[in-house]
């Protein structure tokens, strides 16, 4: 009998350490999956960065042209007036 109750408790011990481990399998299985988003997260992130330092060197050339433009201006206004 001694040696019976022994294999149900090792049984015993055995399904719940399988359930154990088919619970961190499944906790592993959410932290990848929220990782990958992560990921996604991420690459749409630098993704929005790009777009956003493409638009402000556009603008930033776009405003140089602009103020070279003026400058002419006022200097021809200035040389015309004098």
């Amino acid at each position: 009998m001694d040696g019976e109750k022994q294999i149900q408790d090792n049984e015993f011990d055995i399904r719940e350490k399988e359930k154990e481990i088919k619970r961190l399998l499944m906790e592993l299985d959410s932290q990848k999956s929220k990782n990958e988003k992560l990921l996604e997260d991420n690459i749409r992130l630098y993704s929005d960065n790009d777009k956003c330092k493409n638009h402000i060197n556009t603008t930033t050339d776009q405003n140089s042209r602009v103020n070279k433009y003026y400058n002419t201006i006022i200097l021809f206004i200035l040389i015309i007036h004098n």
